[in-house]
């Protein structure tokens, strides 16, 4: 839905995947995005009704995503702001797990 990860080179830096190998970086940045493509899903839905549920979900299962992101951006007027914050969050859980 969204390019959670601008600034790649910089994402590498911070996470400390710099000494990793090009495909390894690649595979853990795959992961990450996936991580936050889920939460940002979640997030997404409990911001919307039942009703609403089931209707984004039906676009997203028909492969409407096109469809469905103008559905969200509809209901949810700070979407950006949400998707920066679960990207932001999500970054952070992942560094503090690095460090313990």
């Amino acid at each position: 839905m969204y390019t959670f990860l601008a600034n790649i080179p910089e994402l590498i830096k911070k996470l400390g995947f710099t000494n990793l190998q090009q495909e390894k970086q690649e595979d853990y940045l795959l992961r990450l995005k996936e991580i936050i493509s889920c939460r940002i899903n979640v997030a997404v839905l409990e911001r919307l009704s039942e009703d609403n549920h089931t209707y984004f979900i039906s676009l997203v299962e028909q492969g409407r995503n096109e469809d469905a992101l103008i559905y969200v951006r509809n209901e949810i007027s700070d979407l950006d702001d949400l998707v920066k914050k679960v990207t932001k969050e999500t970054i952070e859980d992942f560094l503090s797990l690095r460090k313990n």
